[in-house]
């Protein structure tokens, strides 16, 4: 199945040795492994098995973002292009898809009933063009898309039913089990309810996933298959375990080694917020510190920080020391606020300079956000990053010491990350207001005081991983201000049964013998495609960044010469290709930044509003001409265009 492994590492093996020996018809598989154990491929191997024993005949594969999604559908189609011995379309959905939606096809061996080599043969994997209608893509037999394209299938929207029909016959594979907030943890409990009655075969990865969490998702699928009794649920790291969805029975579970055994060098660095590289003990003067021995020797590093507007002011703060050195290193910038097109090269570069078979740097910097921690087979030699809950810090570590180098050519003897924690006066920890809701603060608590009482113990992966995430997260977890904790967990928990429960008054009903169908499909719930959005609060403008010429014509390119805004056709139409180039030039925000801006500045043409994909788009105009950045001011902030940092908002 999988030609490239010449050895399966011990998680594959051991589902290969043990895992046809216990399906006997459809049920949910859950594996748990660090980041780069191979799991993708031990989940493609597991859902081929899971699907021969119940007789599906699809797979569709669920993930946390468009970036992830984006990836594992071109690993998808080479392996559906050595799988299949018929046609059989492969859809890639979510919001943006429609921009890659050109059909591809690939070339595979025919084979026989028993599987044995025929002949070569060529066979299709390109999605027609009625499946990549509208609501539609879930019908073809091989997918790849965001979670909320299966969410949508457990709210009371009016095609919700045609999303469970196109997952039922399916084997669906859930990674980043561990990645979802409460809201969204509650619809997939109800999703694999759904899913458990339906019989479908369920694949789960997660690279850290607590013991509650992993249990609640266990039984979720054996209720929805009948079997509401609960049962013990002993989750291995790394490790798997399969529930039998017939007789309700949970296998036991499977401990295995890992063939990348890592001792991570994890330190707290307790540092003032402050961007000022000359003050004492600030956050900038600490990053400078860390970094010494990329910028003085050799070696990679990326510093990874929790907002667009930090990293871009470390992006700075380090191109200004870089600039002052006679041989500085490689320094680039990845986050999500730049123009589609840009991001993609940035993307490509990254991966060119820092993946498994890019053409590393002597030194390099990569300054980022989150955008690195998931969808990116990223290596460096040292983590600098901003306090986060440890789960999300492991995940980074995942990308530190994560390929087989040289170690002459590293900066350091092994792995390391460097936890930068900000502290006030008093030397507690007190999380900067610029970070707003995007970590809980209770678990920013925990982490930082589970970390600091370690006193930099190494952390080996996998024996101190499930141990650490469950300490975390534990009722009885041992403060130095306990009462502060208290409040904080207490503020955690209400937000937590909040979402909880907002998505079960909102989702539809679990299955039961004789469901209410009104309820499946209310039409009283008021609930459109367009409403839901099944991550809460993650509702985003996305604005088109142009440039005016003097005459107040409108480019797309910065220089006002060589492309022009589209305009529709005669029929008042957007070709496609329209369509893609003005989205490339596109970059999402986050919901408020231009909420003080009037429709007059932000207006785009009335043209568009009859276009489903432009009428909900909003516009920058910026002014043209060769300068380096560009300005503008919209509403009560000052907007910021360069190619080197993206936007800015001030």
């Amino acid at each position: 199945m999988f030609p490239e492994i010449a050895t399966p590492n011990d998680l594959q093996a051991s589902l290969d040795h043990d895992l046809e020996r216990l399906v006997r018809g459809p049920g949910l598989l859950l594996v748990t492994a660090p980041t780069g154990d191979g799991k993708t491929e031990a989940a493609l191997f597991g859902a081929q098995v899971l699907g021969r024993a119940a007789g599906t005949s699809g797979i569709f594969v669920a993930l946390p973002t468009m970036a992830t999604a984006n990836q594992i559908h071109r690993r998808v189609a080479e392996f559906a292009s050595r799988q299949l011995t018929d046609d059989a379309a492969l859809i890639l959905l979510h919001s943006m898809s429609w921009m890659n939606d050109e059909p591809s096809t690939a070339t595979v061996d025919n084979a026989d009933e028993s599987g044995a080599i025929l002949s070569e043969g060529s066979t299709s994997v390109a999605a027609t063009s009625w499946l990549r209608g509208a609501r539609r893509g879930l019908l073809a037999p091989l997918g790849v898309g965001t979670i909320d394209q299966a969410l949508t299938g457990v709210l009371p929207t009016r095609w919700n039913v045609l999303r469970l029909m196109g997952l039922s016959g399916k084997t669906v594979i859930i990674d980043e089990a561990h990645a979802y907030d409460p809201w969204m943890h509650a619809l997939i409990v109800r999703l694999l309810q759904w899913l458990g009655a339906f019989k479908v075969p369920v694949v789960l990865l997660s690279a850290t996933l607590t013991g509650p969490t992993a249990a609640s998702l266990v039984q979720a699928y054996r209720d929805g298959a009948g079997h509401a009794a609960p049962v013990s649920v002993e989750a291995r790291y790394p490790g798997w375990v399969f529930v039998d969805a017939v007789s309700g029975e949970v296998s036991e579970p499977r401990e295995v080694a890992t063939n990348r055994p890592r001792s991570l060098d994890v330190r707290v660095v307790a540092v003032r917020h402050s961007h000022d590289p000359d003050e004492v003990g600030g956050r900038a003067a600490a990053i400078r510190a860390e970094l010494e021995a990329v910028v003085d020797g050799r070696g990679t590093a990326a510093v990874i920080c929790t907002t667009v507007a930090e990293a871009q002011q470390t992006y700075r703060m380090l191109a200004s020391w870089f600039e002052k050195l006679p041989d500085p290193p490689q320094l680039a910038l990845l986050h999500a606020r730049f123009p589609a097109y840009r991001r993609e090269e940035l993307i490509t570069q990254a991966e060119g300079s820092y993946g498994k078979d890019g053409r590393r740097p002597g030194r390099g910097v990569l300054v980022a956000t989150q955008i690195i921690e998931q969808s990116m087979d990223l290596d460096f030699d040292l983590i600098v990053t901003d306090l986060a809950p440890l789960a999300m810090i492991l995940q980074r570590a995942g990308r530190c010491w994560r390929h087989d180098r040289d170690p002459a050519l590293r900066a350091n003897t092994g792995p390391q990350v460097r936890v930068l924690a900000p502290i006030g006066e008093s030397g507690a920890l007190s999380v900067p207001r610029s970070w707003g809701e995007v970590y809980s603060p209770s678990l920013l608590l925990r982490t930082f005081e589970l970390l600091s009482r370690r006193e930099g113990a190494p952390i080996e992966v996998p024996a101190d991983v499930q141990g650490l995430v469950d300490e975390v997260y534990a009722r009885d977890f041992a403060s130095a201000d306990p009462d502060k904790l208290f409040g904080l967990d207490l503020d955690r928990e209400v937000d937590e049964q909040t979402k909880k429960a907002l998505a079960e008054l909102v989702a539809i009903p679990k299955p039961t013998a004789r469901p209410n169908l009104y309820r499946i499909s209310n039409p009283e719930a008021g609930l459109s495609e367009d409403m839901v959005a099944t991550r809460l609060g993650a509702d985003a403008d996305r604005v088109v960044c142009c440039y005016h010429d003097e005459r107040g014509d409108l480019w797309l390119d910065e220089l006002c010469r060589y492309i022009r805004l589209p305009t529709p056709r005669r029929d008042n139409r957007f070709t496609r290709d329209q369509e893609r180039l003005i989205m490339r030039h596109t970059v999402p925000l986050r919901a408020g930044l231009m909420a003080k801006a009037t429709p007059a500045q932000t207006v785009v043409p009335a043209t568009w509003e009859e276009n489903s994909h432009l009428k909900y788009l909003r516009m920058l105009r910026f002014p043209g001409g060769a300068g380096v950045i560009h300005e503008v001011a919209v509403g009560d902030r000052t907007w910021i265009l360069s190619r080197e940092a993206g936007l800015t908002v001030q």
